[in-house]
């Protein structure tokens, strides 16, 4: 299954003994993110490392695993499905645009994968265009596909 994975489940992966971590090694999910998540881990690397409990090289390292399970996909990739990503701004209430365009690229990649997001934000939720799984709804929905 093919997943367009938001910022806020890669900084779960970090948590010791999360499920996120487990499914993402698990290496039964086909998973992107742009790499502008990418580059938001890098500007929290010294949060997640406090709040997850581990050294600098130990976030590093997996960092590292993380790359080798999540294709981290360049705009050149998506960036003509980011016009249609921006009409789905459309569908939510005026004072969640702001926060929906500062996630674009994820509903962007989504469009162009055809693919549904992974995500704990509420505010995806308020679209009905592309599927949004939470955790949760994930385990659920692979525990029915067994």
């Amino acid at each position: 299954m093919k997943l367009v994975v938001d910022t806020n489940i890669l900084f779960s992966f970090f948590k010791k003994e999360s499920m996120t971590r487990t499914l993402i090694l698990s290496g039964s999910l086909e998973l992107l993110s742009p790499e502008t998540a990418l580059k938001e881990l890098q500007k929290y690397s010294k949060e997640i490392a406090v709040k997850s409990d581990i050294n600098k090289e130990e976030l590093e390292d997996m960092v590292s695993r993380l790359k080798k399970h999540i294709e981290f996909v360049s705009i050149l990739r998506y960036r003509d499905s980011l016009r249609p990503a921006l009409k789905l701004a459309t569908q939510f209430p005026q004072k969640d645009v702001e926060e929906f365009l500062d996630d674009i690229d994820f509903f962007a990649l989504a469009l162009k994968e055809n693919c549904p997001i992974w995500s704990k934000d509420t505010l995806f939720k308020k679209q009905s265009s592309i599927k949004v799984f939470t955790t949760t709804e994930l385990l659920t929905y692979l525990k029915s596909r067994i």
